[in-house]
């Protein structure tokens, strides 16, 4: 059974801030930087062969992503639903359930992935049906807003959130499977981007940290059938506890201390920056550096 964790790490970063990143910098050509993304990030996939095995630098990457994951996931707890909780209880729950699933097994694992991953997939379905009343075309208008060196960031940047977590965090030697699991990411992000910008508009999509999350309010079946965004928004949570156990586990220092001091450190620093203000707007403004240079280390050939 192969593993579908490439998937969802793929797809956790652009919870409030890469489609929000992508949507600022494009803003209705968006779909046109995320195609060019989806593109670049399959030929950088195929072409990148070599990455580093140096311990030291997948465990600074590992922690680097499962901390961002951390504070992506506590902050939207934090924000849109439990604002009387303090961020400490907050934070701790998912670490702790982040580090049992890092010590699962791997036949188990790759069982529980594929549940979500199909549980995913049905949520996906569903919100392209019930969002489907409220779409309005005149939202993605107008085309071609944006000048092309515009775009193209956009798309370099939606490449870079897409391909970053699966090449640090994935064994990426079945070239087919991560391509597959990416490109299948990759269209559930496209799609959920425009649905978010023809139902809400590009300006509120703007406005709003949580975009993907603020339009799942629309959803509803048969008129009567409404008020599941929590339901729907279980997919998020997913994605991003899936890719905090994934970054955990590659810690792989064999060090007790370390094994210790690498959830503290996350529970630390989701604490602090959850807590105050300035250190989410600057993750937000600074991804793409962080993520570049996460990429930049990631491709050093150097073995341990």
């Amino acid at each position: 059974m192969k593993s579908k964790m490439a998937y969802f790490n793929s797809r956790a970063f652009f919870t409030g801030i890469g489609i929000s990143l992508i949507c600022s910098i494009s803003s209705t050509d968006f779909w046109i930087s995320g195609i060019i993304g989806t593109i670049l990030g399959v030929i950088a996939l195929m072409l990148i062969k070599k990455k580093t095995e140096n311990k030291i630098i997948n465990s600074i990457s590992g922690f680097i992503l499962a901390s961002i994951a951390s504070i992506i996931l506590v902050n939207m707890g934090h924000s849109l639903y439990l604002r009387e909780t303090p961020v400490f209880i907050l934070s701790i729950f998912p670490i702790i359930a982040a580090v049992i699933i890092s010590k699962s097994g791997k036949k188990p694992l790759n069982m529980v992935l594929h549940i979500f991953f199909i549980y995913s997939i049905v949520l996906f379905f569903l919100k392209i049906a019930g969002l489907y009343p409220h779409i309005n075309i005149e939202n993605l208008h107008p085309l071609l807003k944006s000048n092309f060196k515009t775009i193209l960031w956009g798309g370099i940047l939606y490449a870079i959130i897409g391909i970053v977590p699966i090449l640090t965090l994935n064994d990426t030697f079945d070239k087919k499977n991560i391509i597959l699991n990416y490109v299948l990411s990759s269209i559930t992000i496209l799609v959920v981007s425009f649905l978010a910008v023809s139902v809400l508009g590009i300006k509120e999509v703007n406005i709003y940290r949580y975009p993907e999350y603020l339009v799942l309010k629309r959803v509803e079946f048969l008129d009567f059938i409404n008020n599941v965004d929590s339901f729907f928004n279980f997919a998020i949570i997913t994605d991003l506890l899936f890719t905090m156990a994934n970054g955990i586990k590659a810690v792989k220092i064999d060090n007790t201390f370390i094994k210790i001091l690498i959830p503290t450190g996350i529970l630390a620093v989701t604490v602090y920056t959850c807590f105050t203000n300035w250190p989410l707007l600057f993750l937000y403004k600074n991804l793409p550096i962080i993520f570049i240079f996460l990429l930049i280390i990631t491709l050093i050939p150097k073995k341990s």
